[in-house]
């Protein structure tokens, strides 16, 4: 991975020198348990892991390694050479007997897999808990919830950063679980039929390593049961990602909802000093792009000649550490940005008065719908004068159709217009809402739908008639208030542990 995504902690983990201590961790269990069961002389580990821990992997050890590996194009062997240097001659006999060389690999992967998912624990606690604190800041801030990027119906801020957590959580689940297939592992020869070490033999080393035994491997474990770890990781970033993609479109210039946090130093373009780009939730979609692909590596190598190729080896050289970068990069990124998370109440109430009560409509609707029936009417009309009056509240004043109409010829009449700011904007005073429209019986038909003045007159009859009763006037007036639009927040709340 490049420095600017690195992680300090996974790049350790994935390095030479871990690398080879795991292999090293591997040969040294294996002569424990042998000597362990008898198989070995007593002493044996003890003077090997003395030699060896007396000559650690430091840059020496590490270059001549690597120039061993270069002269004969084996690195397991080129590392089996290089610790031979240290062990006593007598003892040459004991190094790596009865192992291939992905004996001693395939735990290392292991270890070097549970190591890295070791690492994610700690930012992921850190998401959650901002996302909590940022649910009980704005638990009774009222939001306009979209779908199909519509206008749809309320819920309260802290509810959408409920929501955020929940998926988030799910993809922990996932990873939690996938995490399982990397405690097992196998020591069982170059086909795997145990000709080296018995099955005896490799529990007791695996045990060493605080690993399980996979009975049923080639020379190498089958690649399938990582795929799991590959694909939870791409969906913890999924996750994190749809975060930033809400963030992102709350943010959008006009009247934004919420914004990543921008430093009193920062530019937000090169070009245009008003900008203030949201570029850690835009690359945060790019973080996805590579996690799905590196996922995607390892998932194509599944597959391998009979009982052993090389193709996987050189892919998840690249694509185990470059994954595990990215998902600890998208933490990075993401707790960065809910830390210092810009929040707009006031434009989120913006954007509830202009959805002219249409926030309610789904209720309007059903509430229609259990008055309508004595007076001959049915649901389908109940859906529909509703969708007639929220057509009706959104049609914008004569002047402003007068612009949207006009064939503008210049650049000079443009700016007339533009000056002209009384008739690009609308006063609070001008908004026509549903709960109004519908009460007082003001439908009409509309040039969207295709309704007849007849059928609208004879809703409006039914309508008067249905309003002339104060307690309707009353339980329709509640629909379109906060506390009726969020009562269903509250259970949400309780069963995230808050009251």
């Amino acid at each position: 991975m490049i420095e600017r995504y690195a992680n300090k902690q996974i790049t350790a983990i994935w390095s030479d020198k871990s690398k080879l201590e795991k292999w090293q961790a591997v040969e040294l269990a294996v002569i424990m348990a042998r000597e362990k069961m008898g198989i070995f002389p007593a002493g044996t580990h003890q003077r090997i892991a003395a030699a060896l821990e007396s000559h650690p992997f430091d840059a020496d050890a590490v270059a001549y390694w690597k120039a061993k590996d270069k002269e004969i194009n084996h690195d397991l062997n080129a590392f089996l050479d290089e610790r031979l240097r240290h062990i006593p001659a007598e003892l040459h006999q004991y190094w790596h007997k009865g192992l291939t060389s992905y004996d001693t690999e395939e735990p290392a992967m292991a270890l070097l897999l549970k190591e890295s998912l070791q690492q994610i624990e700690l930012p992921y606690r850190t998401t959650i808990n901002l996302l909590l604190e940022l649910a009980k800041k704005y638990r009774y801030t009222p939001m306009l919830g979209r779908t199909h990027g519509q206008e749809a119906k309320l819920q309260s801020f802290g509810k959408r950063c409920l929501t955020w957590l929940k998926g988030l959580q799910c993809s922990y689940e996932l990873l939690i679980q996938a995490a399982i297939f990397a405690n097992q592992s196998k020591l069982s020869g170059a086909i795997g039929n145990h000709q080296g070490l018995t099955m005896a033999e490799e529990a007791k080393a695996l045990e060493i390593l605080e690993l399980k035994p996979f009975i049923g491997a080639t020379q190498i474990m089958p690649r399938i049961i990582y795929v799991p770890i590959a694909n939870a990781l791409e969906l913890m970033v999924a996750s994190l990602t749809q975060i930033a993609e809400d963030i992102r479109l709350g943010s959008r210039s006009g009247n934004p909802i919420m914004q990543e946090p921008f430093g009193k130093k920062q530019k937000g373009s090169s070009a245009m000093p008003h900008k203030k780009n949201s570029i850690t939730t835009e690359q945060q979609i790019g973080m996805l792009t590579a996690a799905r692909n590196f996922a995607q590596m390892l998932r194509e190598r599944v597959i391998t000649w009979e009982e052993r190729a090389i193709e996987q080896s050189c892919v998840e050289r690249i694509a185990w550490p470059d994954l595990f970068a990215v998902v600890m990069q998208s933490f990075k990124n993401m707790n960065k940005v809910l830390e210092g998370l810009q929040v707009y109440p006031d434009n989120m109430m913006q954007e509830i008065v202009n959805s002219r009560g249409c926030y309610a409509s789904e209720d309007a609707k059903d509430w229609l719908k259990e008055r309508i029936a004595p007076f001959g009417l049915t649901h389908e009309d109940a859906y529909r004068i509703v969708q007639v009056a929220s057509f009706i509240a959104h049609q914008i004043p004569v002047y402003r159709r007068k612009i949207r109409d006009a064939k503008i010829i210049s650049y000079e009449q443009a700016d007339g217009i533009l000056r002209n700011t009384d008739t690009l904007l609308i006063s609070v005073d001008d908004i026509i809402i549903i709960t109004e429209i519908i009460e007082m019986a003001n439908l009409r038909p509309v040039e969207e739908l295709d309704i007849e003045q007849a059928t609208v007159d004879a809703w409006n009859k039914v309508i008067s008639d249905i309003f002339d009763q104060p307690e309707n006037q009353q339980s329709w007036n509640r629909l379109f208030t906060i506390a009726y639009q969020l009562r269903g927040e509250a259970a949400i709340f309780k069963a995230f542990g808050i009251e």
